[in-house]
């Protein structure tokens, strides 16, 4: 594992329960993400893409609280 990351070693991390959050509408916060805006007529569509990293240090440092919250990550014992 990368020395960076050494940390997400201290956590249990329950993918389904990140997923299961995501299919309910939970957003988290992110770097990675698209934006794309279609012009229809004389209607714009957009269209937002979030890519979510569920193993990295940034991932975990944006979002810790509202994942410990929902149970997706755990301080090992």
């Amino acid at each position: 594992m990368n020395e960076k990351n050494k940390h997400l070693l201290n956590y249990e991390i329950d993918e389904l329960k990140f997923l299961e959050a995501l299919s309910l509408g939970v957003t988290f916060k992110t770097t990675h993400r698209l934006f794309y805006s279609k012009q229809f007529g004389d209607r714009k569509h957009y269209e937002q893409t979030f890519q979510y990293e569920l193993y990295s240090e940034g991932f975990l440092n944006l979002n810790k609280l509202e994942l410990l919250r929902l149970g997706i990550i755990k301080q090992k014992k």
